[in-house]
């Protein structure tokens, strides 16, 4: 046997490389020169916000930008235009003709008159180095981390200025994938005047999830956990569990290409002269069609809610190898733009969560315009679980590929999307688990104001950020972008779960309404906490709903709901919803939930707090919720 590559275990997005898949193989991590923090250098710039008058269409955004943050800029992307952006560009901070190392900057003219420009610039004005080494020497160094026999390319090379703790340095950065794996994307720092290897990153984005014409996937279709693998057997699935569908889009070829997405990169694959792809799970056939089958829907999702910002043909390789062995795992790779599943356990691309899951990575990564590391690695991670919640109406994400992943209890999904993380306390610098707070925050957002809103609030929002934006920045542009959308008038469906998941603060003095859970199930026991320090002693009320949308209460109460009151006199009569906020302005109280739930069925509350006369005097932001099988 030949010695195994010497390059570093890539963690997945659901799991490490399980010992199984290792039982065959010993991959041990290369040794390069351990990289010096840049974090020292790095700061965070205000944003601004500049009068269009001043700033007109054809302005240079790099002369923006550097009247702006000084120094000087060059154009690095102009993105298409969007529902709230009349011009995007992204421009590049340069020193003495280098680029610096992810020193990118956003300029966007916004539909109401102003110009956007922030970005993260580092406090570097001095560098030092020189080019003595040359490209095709860097390259070779860059390549070491890999043993001499494992098979390697250089996908890019060029020379940047790379801000470290002890001062900025002339380097070639060089990508590299690999020919024997389309899941490989790591980028180096080569010092270019000693050699010296500064930084090693791996670039490759790792999830789970599901795919095929499965609808998502036949475990949710069938409500069966124990639905097994089989070893890829045909019959390993009821017939049930299958939808007929149309491959639109294919450009006549007899292979799966079409308009957004092909199945190129996969070994071998299928063609069909007639275009007639229909097979069961059996064969990699199967999974070539529901990975294009799902992509292009999403596809046509996207543009038919006027969002033009995306990838055009999204690359697919359903069979890729780790190593030469199959992996439990699914990637983005940011260095090709492919998307590649394993095949250990049920095939990562018979789950249709997976595939759009992997597909919410190459959007993010095409219109925010690259994916950065820390929190915005983690609202990746968050994005492509809520796209793929959002895609198949269920807050449970992966469940066929959770009946091999295993690791919890009750129904066999990878992760869900009505989580309760708050930010920044459960912040555990894990991309994975991170994303967790983002895709909560979304899909609450998405329960109040419909998927199509959502949808177009995220994908806008997105591209008014780039690869450094957090999670609390993040939320602060969403408030923005929707003000552009609406106008304001979904402000109280976007602010509310923002506050709720710690994301931005509400004006002092807005009472606040949280619950226990998202997902309602009969029996269980919602606890709700209302706090409004500026009403200690008050009166309050909840009422529920299974409307959000603006209502006249009339009297007692003569406000104005942001959501309906088709259940208002059944809230009235519940003892529980109602209560006075201690001395310090805090009430908690308990409902447990009744049964006849309809899965899927929303549901929205809302508490006022109440003068002497029971007239509200203050509203909390509403809160959604849905009933959920599991």
């Amino acid at each position: 046997m030949a010695r195994s590559p010497n390059v570093p275990i890539i963690p997945g997005l659901f799991l490490a490389l399980s010992p199984l898949a290792l039982a065959q193989q010993t991959l041990s991590p290369p040794q390069p020169v351990l990289p010096q923090t840049v974090a020292a250098e790095i700061q965070l710039l205000e944003d601004h916000l500049l009068r269009l008058g001043a700033w007109p269409l054809q302005t240079e955004p790099q002369q923006i930008a550097a009247t702006s943050l000084g120094g000087p800029f060059q154009l690095w992307k102009e993105q298409a235009p969007s529902l709230i952006n009349l011009r995007r560009t992204m421009v590049e901070r340069h020193m003495d003709g280098y680029p610096l190392t992810d020193e990118v900057v956003r300029v966007n003219w916004l539909s109401d008159g102003t110009v956007l420009v922030h970005g993260a610039v580092s406090r570097a004005r001095t560098w030092s180095g020189s080019n003595q080494i040359g490209g095709t020497y860097a390259g070779a160094l860059a390549k070491q981390i890999f043993t001499a026999e494992w098979p390697v390319e250089i996908h890019a090379s060029r020379l940047e200025i790379l801000p470290l703790a002890d001062g900025a340095r002339l380097c070639h950065r060089v990508d590299l994938t690999s020919s024997a794996s389309t899941s490989i994307a790591y980028r180096v720092w080569v010092d270019a005047e000693h050699g010296h290897l500064w930084q090693v990153k791996n670039r490759s984005i790792h999830s789970t999830g599901q795919a095929s014409v499965f609808m998502p996937n036949p475990v949710e279709t069938l409500d069966n956990p124990n639905l097994t693998d089989q070893n890829d057997s045909g019959t390993a699935i009821p017939a049930a569990a299958y939808f007929p569908v149309t491959l639109e889009d294919l450009d006549g070829s007899g292979y799966m290409t079409g308009t957004w997405a092909t199945t190129a990169p996969t070994p071998n694959r299928s063609f069909r002269a007639n275009l007639d792809f229909t097979h069961n799970r059996q064969g990699r056939i199967f999974e070539e069609t529901l990975s294009y089958y799902h992509v292009t829907t999403m596809q046509h999702y996207l543009q038919g809610l006027g969002l033009t910002a995306r990838q055009s043909v999204q690359p697919i390789n359903v069979v890729d190898l780790l190593f030469g062995f199959p992996y439990a795992n699914a990637s983005y790779n940011p260095n090709t733009g492919v998307i590649s599943f394993g095949t250990r356990g049920v095939d990562f691309a018979e789950d249709a969560d997976v595939v759009i899951h992997e597909y919410g990575h190459a959007i993010h990564d095409d219109v925010q315009g690259g994916i950065g590391n820390g929190e915005n690695g983690a609202m990746s991670e968050g994005y492509g679980d809520w796209v793929a919640a959002v895609h198949s109406n269920d807050a449970l994400v992966g469940e066929w590929v959770g009946t091999t992943l295993g690791g919890g209890s009750g129904f066999p999904a990878v992760r869900r999307v009505d989580g309760m993380k708050h930010y920044p306390e459960d912040i555990v610098g894990l991309v994975h688990d991170d994303g967790e707070i983002w895709s909560s925050t979304l899909w609450e957002i998405g329960l109040m104001i419909g998927p199509d809103a959502v949808t177009q609030l995220v994908i806008e929002a997105m591209s008014t950020m780039t690869s450094g934006t957090s999670m609390s920045r993040a939320g602060e542009l969403l408030v923005i972008a929707e003000s552009l959308l609406t106008s304001g008038s979904n402000l109280p469906y976007v602010a509310g779960p923002l506050a709720r998941t710690g994301l931005i603060n509400l004006p002092p003095g807005t009472p606040m309404l949280e619950a226990s859970r998202r997902g309602l199930r009969a029996g269980d026991v919602l606890t709700f906490r209302l706090s409004s320090a500026t009403h200690a002693g008050s009166n309050f009320q909840t009422v529920l709903s299974q409307i959000a949308s603006p209502s006249v209460s009339g009297p007692p109460f003569n406000t104005t709901f942001d959501i309906g009151t088709e259940m208002f006199g059944w809230s009235l009569s519940i003892q529980a919803l109602s209560g006075q906020l201690d001395a310090n302005g805090k009430s908690v109280f308990q409902l447990t939930i009744p049964p006849g739930l309809t899965w899927k069925d929303h549901y929205f509350a809302q508490a006022m707090i109440l003068d002497g006369s029971q007239q509200a005097i203050a509203l909390s932001p509403p809160i959604a919720f849905r009933a959920e099988r599991h």
